[in-house]
């Protein structure tokens, strides 16, 4: 998790539409969907690719999109992002939900 949430702050993503663009290639085919809380829709996973597990193991995933989250923020908030559904476990596609967002003072 922390892998991918430092490359995030590496790379500065700024906007949705970057973070988008940028995960399409590495990851998968993404899809944000502004719910309450926020969901992230990622279809062909490549880090769950081929893989078969009891539980998600997205990781890298889930905190790569907490760092560019982070970034669009402005790094005033701490963001928590856990993967609810993973393809790993049979699902369509990965489903990640922001769990928690603290704004830091």
């Amino acid at each position: 998790y922390n892998i991918g949430k430092n490359y995030a702050h590496i790379i500065n993503i700024k906007t949705y539409d970057e973070m988008v663009e940028f995960m399409k290639d590495d990851f998968g085919k993404i899809l944000l969907e502004e719910s309450d809380p926020t969901k992230i829709v990622i279809k062909d996973n490549k880090e769950c690719k081929n893989c078969e597990h009891f539980e998600p193991i997205c990781h890298i995933t889930a905190g790569f999109i907490a760092g560019c989250l982070e970034n669009i923020r402005d790094r005033k908030y701490i963001i928590d992002v856990e993967e609810e559904q993973c393809q790993a476990m049979g699902s369509p596609c990965c489903i990640f939900i922001v769990k928690k967002s603290i704004k830091i003072s």
